[in-house]
């Protein structure tokens, strides 16, 4: 009926529902065309509070710092909203009656895209300024960026009152190096990047695998949003390794310790700020080795591989890992022949009569503790086999210039000859032969009563020096002038460093073992 009451014809009908489609239509086409163009002025646009994209804001300091602005939730709702309009203009509205075709899908993926990697540089952007910034003064200085760091971890420590030769210190040295802000410059900028670049991939990820159309008709927008947060992880994904990739390019040409490390020989000795600041390099790249491991993992996950090829973060990984492993290796044969030449018996007091072992007992085991543990860091299995078949040269019976061979040679076993003549002065004068002794002096009248006359003529040189202390060498010939007690107890000093080194190499295995089994 019209509005007299009249019955209207067919004609009459389909010409009102016209009517109220077409007003539809201009409706959505409006609605679609505005919410549209507010999307991508915000998507394109800047902040108003500082240079980059509209990203999530933390307002005030200290206890107000947690009182942030959310505003990548927003950003995500208003592109949803964008797409559901355009859906629905595109099912109801006719293509060549659209008010807004410049606006599409694929142009709004796009644009939501772009904000998201917009967003990963303006988070990055201060790391990377201060490792720049560092960079240019070490090239206006001639000097290398580790040689400015080490300058100012020093100045501090002077500052403060510490010096590296304090070892009562230690804990305050390394809580002051720990305070430096500029400790590990490229690292620090290295887990920026990828630690924004996951914090903006997650969320994408975790929306884009929830969807579930709920009818036939919103399957084609779940589809577009699936493809919204794919493309978007994609894109973080390639800019955080492009912006990473860069950062550890500049790592090695910016350390100095590395740079001697590479170019010095075996027979080279450096002093102890050049030990320093090569560890302290070799700990910033293990790091380094470890962040672009883990990222890797959470990459695989959140973005499905294409094919068999390698990213460039995994290039990087496989040739840090196999620089880094070199390295320390190298570092670990130098110091461990720093140690054989500063070797020495050293007293060791445990509720039991005094025992001597050879320094370089403890001083091995200590180097390949550090090498190990630092090489499990790493999280990558080639460095941590490479080191792990170092350290079995080390202590390895075939080895010539291992803790093996120190051992059967003497080398630490017999300590300053005044020392001796001193300790064996005092026991003679203030009291007789102990009881721990009778066994040496049962032992040495045993020897003495059964040598014969051609050992006395190699006593007519009394300033020959005392022999290495082999094991072979107690019942070799002895020279004049050297307190036999000096050389029994350069034997059990050998001795003693055998047992020693069994419990290392029992020790180092059973670490080795754990690192092994937590990865």
């Amino acid at each position: 009926l019209d509005e007299q009451g009249n019955p209207q014809s067919e004609s009459s009908k389909d010409n009102r529902d016209d009517v109220y489609l077409l007003m539809a239509s201009n409706c959505i086409a409006k609605a679609s065309g505005f919410i549209g163009h507010q999307c991508f002025t915000l998507l394109e646009g800047d902040s108003m509070i500082d240079d980059g994209p509209l990203d999530d804001y933390t307002r005030g300091h200290g206890e107000e710092e947690h009182h942030s602005l959310p505003v990548q939730p927003c950003m995500a709702r208003l592109t949803e909203l964008t797409l559901r309009i355009l859906q629905t203009e595109m099912s109801i509205v006719a293509p060549g009656n659209c008010s807004s075709e410049e606006i599409s899908f694929s142009s709004l993926i796009e644009a939501y895209a772009d904000y998201q990697r917009r967003c990963v540089r303006t988070r990055s952007k201060p790391s990377i300024t201060s490792l720049a910034e560092l960079r240019r003064i070490a090239a206006s200085q001639g000097c290398y960026v580790s040689d400015i760091l080490d300058e100012e971890r020093r100045r501090q420590q002077f500052d403060t009152g510490i010096h590296l030769g304090d070892d009562d210190n230690g804990e305050d040295s390394e809580s002051c190096e720990g305070g430096t802000a500029r400790g590990q410059p490229h690292a620090q900028a290295m887990t920026v990047i990828l630690g924004e670049a996951s914090s903006l991939m997650q969320p994408l990820a975790a929306w884009r695998d929830a969807l579930a159309p709920t009818s036939e008709g919103d399957n084609e927008l779940c589809l577009q949003i699936q493809r919204l947060c794919q493309e978007s992880v994609e894109t973080l994904d390639n800019e955080a390794q492009t912006l990473a990739t860069t950062v550890g390019s500049w790592f090695v040409a910016d350390q100095s310790g590395l740079a001697n490390l590479e170019q010095s020989t075996e027979d080279d000795t450096h002093t102890r700020s050049d030990l320093l600041s090569i560890e302290s390099s070799l700990e910033e790249m293990a790091f380094m080795c470890q962040v672009v491991a883990r990222y890797c993992e959470f990459s695989k996950q959140m973005v499905p591989s294409n094919g068999p090829g390698t990213s460039k973060l995994q290039d990087l990984l496989t040739e840090n890992s196999l620089h880094y492993s070199t390295l320390e290796t190298r570092l670990a044969t130098m110091q461990f022949r720093q140690a054989l030449s500063l070797a020495s018996p050293q007293l060791i007091e445990l509720g039991r009569p005094a025992l001597q072992v050879p320094s370089i007992v403890e001083d091995a085991h200590y180097i390949c503790v550090r090498a190990i543990e630092r090489a499990s860091g790493t999280r990558s299995e080639q460095a941590i086999w490479t080191v792990g078949h170092f350290v079995c040269e080390i202590w390895g019976a075939n080895e010539s210039k291992g803790v093996y061979n120190a051992l059967m040679e003497g080398i630490g076993c017999v300590g300053d000859s005044s020392t001796h003549e001193n300790s064996a002065n005092d026991s003679t004068t203030t009291s007789p032969a102990k009881i721990d002794n009778a066994f040496a002096a049962a032992l040495l009248e045993a020897v003495d009563g059964g040598g014969d006359d051609q050992a006395k003529p190699s006593r007519s040189n009394p300033n020959s020096a005392p022999p290495s202390g082999g094991l072979s060498a107690l019942f070799g010939s002895r020279r004049n002038g050297e307190s036999q007690q000096n050389r029994i107890d350069s034997e059990l000093c050998s001795l003693n460093g055998i047992a020693a080194a069994s419990n290392s190499c029992s020790a180092l295995s059973n670490l080795f073992r754990e690192l092994v089994d937590e990865k």
